[in-house]
């Protein structure tokens, strides 16, 4: 029966492996403590780009109070709007839709002249469009009832912001 013996590693050899370990985790366990955590100290001035931070990983509750001016978001919203006309007596409106590649993050209407008198024009509906599916709103839709006795013009609006 034979027996293998084994030798002790070289004195090159235990230094290489001790540098190999070091460079390889020792260092890296201190620079980051915990999973997916960085602060302050781990970062330089204008060090994070946009490609480094996943898609809506940052919310209003990671944001200091009034941090944040207008020219610090790069939102390139558009506006998109949609004009109708909605005769007596009757209930229409206006789609307006974002372009391919945007979704409405917001909407409304105006009313664009001072026919019907004001409490003639009743909000039938305002709301994203399409409501209720799968996936961002693709535009606005804005539905208006005319009470009044004279043919009412009316801007329906999207604010569209890119996917």
């Amino acid at each position: 029966m034979s027996r293998f013996r084994i030798k002790p590693p070289s004195p090159s050899m235990a230094v290489a492996s001790i540098a190999l370990f070091v460079a390889l985790g020792g260092t890296g366990a201190y620079a980051l403590q915990g999973r997916n955590s960085v602060d302050s100290g781990d970062l330089v001035n204008r060090g994070v780009k946009h490609k480094d931070v996943a898609r809506n990983s940052i919310t209003g509750k990671n944001v200091r109070r009034n941090s944040l001016s207008g020219s610090d978001l790069d939102l390139d919203a558009k506006m998109v709007s949609d004009a109708f006309t909605v005769a007596p007596g009757t209930t229409d409106g206006g789609q307006p839709l974002c372009p391919t590649g945007s979704y409405a993050t917001g909407g409304g209407w105006e009313q664009n002249s001072n026919q019907p008198a004001p409490g003639e024009t009743v909000v039938y509906s305002d709301f994203p469009f399409p409501p209720f599916l799968p996936g961002p709103p693709a535009g606005w839709q804005v539905s208006l009832t005319n009470t009044g006795s004279t043919t009412g013009s009316y801007t329906a609006y999207a604010i569209c912001n890119d996917l």
